[in-house]
């Protein structure tokens, strides 16, 4: 399950508490106990001004969840439960336990600075900014209301300044001298 819970906090750039809402649609697209063969998308649990959110499954996660929800079953309550990621007392996986996973896997990893949810969110916006995604369509995947929070994301680096500067003098110096 831990996999899984850092493929999504990466790849969708979830934050914990989205993650830790995420239900899975039943066969039907009800709400009720996730059912192994629907892993299109999972519904998030919690009405965020008034509405439903969908979160989009990558196909190269599809498989790893499937094995979690065959596994899932066997977990005390799970039954009781229709949260996608279960605690190991079968209620439903905190922000904090997810957390202490992000945090354990960045620690076998040999990562020397913090990994938090914010950073996988930052990390991600960053690269699809850099990327060239559009900003708009990174803004959609943040789930952010205002373009103007996803525009910090593409603020130019120290390198992008110093490449600029490199770029500009190239320009000057094929220019040649100036007329006088």
């Amino acid at each position: 399950m831990s996999g899984q819970v850092l493929r999504i906090a990466f790849g969708r750039g979830a934050r914990f508490t989205m993650l830790t809402d995420l239900a899975q649609r039943g066969p039907l697209g009800d709400r009720g106990s996730p059912q192994p063969g629907d892993l299109d998308t999972a519904v998030v649990d919690r009405v965020v001004q008034g509405a439903v959110a969908t979160v989009e499954i990558h196909p190269q996660l599809r498989t790893e969840l499937q094995l979690w929800l065959d596994e899932r079953p066997n977990w005390p309550h799970a039954g009781d439960n229709r949260a996608l990621f279960l605690n190991a007392k079968g209620g439903r996986l905190t922000a904090r336990a997810a957390g202490g996973i992000i945090t354990e896997i960045a620690q076998t990893a040999g990562l020397d600075d913090p990994t938090t949810a914010h950073v996988l969110r930052h990390t991600l916006a960053t690269t699809l900014v850099r990327g060239k995604t559009d900003l708009v369509l990174v803004a959609e995947i943040l789930g952010h209301a205002r373009l103007e929070t996803t525009r910090r994301y593409s603020l130019p680096s120290d390198k992008d300044k110093e490449e600029a500067l490199k770029l500009t003098n190239r320009i000057v110096r094929e220019m040649g001298p100036l007329p006088q």
